[in-house]
């Protein structure tokens, strides 16, 4: 988590939109939410 948090904090080498979806993807692996019918996701 702390690597992540630096990642944001300094932000990504890629395009703003590329560097969200990595956030995203990562956030997600280390906090799932479990939604209705077995989907993942952060709410």
């Amino acid at each position: 988590m702390d690597l992540l948090e630096a990642y944001i904090q300094i932000g990504g080498e890629y395009h703003p939109l590329v560097d969200l979806a990595i956030t995203h993807y990562h956030f997600e692996t280390i906090h799932p939410c479990q939604m209705s019918m077995g989907a993942l996701d952060a709410s």
